[in-house]
């Protein structure tokens, strides 16, 4: 199950790819094979992590920093030379950031900084591994929290922060914030925690 939904999500990663495309269809299709990918990812992500790792961060059998590192790894190292890529050809263009800025996206912590243009400058779509790593660094308790709590208690805290980000969204609809907000971690949190929820769906007699 689980290398069959590693082959989805690397098929919505491709359908991400080509919604960034310079392709002029790119642009009629990047709401479809854009925002819904991302979000499926997501959920996808929340799933498999509570399938594979769940049970074994809950038990201690897996240590949370080995699996956290062990997450990191994967993603950290080609992350840091395609943004060294990105700072060179800029400053050959002669646009150079503030370090911040930059340092920022090298930490992988752009989304929390409140505005879209901060997070959208170099390279701009790693605000969704920016979104990961803060899910692998939370996993173990946020799975630990929706396997513990009954389905009444988890309807009615989703159904509040749902409601909540719902009316965020709408009041930065025409602010420039919209962007955002998209992808703040905390609000994207959500797919994420939908994921774990389907493993409990699943687990459940």
């Amino acid at each position: 199950m689980i290398r069959t939904l590693n082959s989805l999500r690397f098929i919505l990663i491709l359908m991400i790819v080509i919604s960034h495309s310079t392709l002029p269809i790119s642009q009629d299709l990047i709401n479809y094979l854009g925002e819904f990918p991302v979000a499926i990812f997501f959920v996808i992500s929340g799933f498999v992590l509570s399938l594979s790792k769940g049970e074994k961060l809950q038990k201690e059998v897996l240590g949370n920093r080995n699996f956290f590192l062990s997450r990191i790894i994967k993603l950290y190292p080609l992350h840091i030379l395609i943004l060294a890529i990105l700072i060179l050809l800029d400053w050959r263009l002669g646009r150079i950031l503030p370090w911040y800025q930059i340092l920022s996206h090298s930490l992988l912590i752009q989304t929390w900084y409140p505005a879209h243009d901060f997070m959208a400058h170099l390279n701009a779509a790693t605000w969704f591994i920016s979104d990961l790593i803060f899910f692998y660094l939370i996993f173990k308790y946020l799975y630990a929290w929706i396997m513990r709590h009954s389905w009444l208690y988890l309807l009615v805290t989703i159904s509040i922060y749902m409601a909540v980000y719902i009316s965020i969204s709408l009041c930065a609809q025409a602010d420039y914030s919209a962007g955002y907000i998209y992808a703040h971690p905390l609000f994207r949190m959500i797919d994420f925690m939908i994921g774990i929820l389907l493993y409990k769906v699943c687990r459940s007699e």
